[in-house]
């Protein structure tokens, strides 16, 4: 039952991801800094979970975005190595429990990238 609806909603988010224009604007409302860091994690998200775009929106609810069925049947979350290149290894706190939209996994991002300074 839970892959049944885990296949539904990947599927309708990438037909939103499909539909979408590539602004920041819904970012920048969150928060004027947050965009860029919203643009940078979402590009790592689609290019290493294979969604047909990165213009994912603060809403989108991470259990989806981050943990898509891939195409061989295993189950996402191969941004590891990615986003540690991008944060320097600090963003290793238990995260995926705290965060349940897209936003606030951008936010969580950008707080660790802040406090590597």
């Amino acid at each position: 039952m839970y892959r049944a609806r885990a296949r539904a909603a990947v599927r309708y988010v990438k037909s939103q991801l499909l539909e979408r224009s590539p602004t920041w604007e819904h970012w920048k409302a969150v928060d004027q800094a947050c965009a860029p860091v919203a643009e940078q994690v979402s590009k790592i998200v689609a290019d290493e979970i294979g969604w047909p775009n990165h213009h994912f929106l603060p809403e989108d609810p991470l259990e989806v975005v981050l943990f898509a069925p891939l195409g061989d049947g295993g189950e996402g979350l191969v941004i590891g190595d990615a986003l540690d290149k991008l944060t320097g290894g600090v963003c290793d706190e238990p995260w995926v429990s705290k965060c349940r939209t897209f936003g606030e996994f951008v936010e969580h991002v950008q707080r660790a990238l802040v406090n590597r300074k």
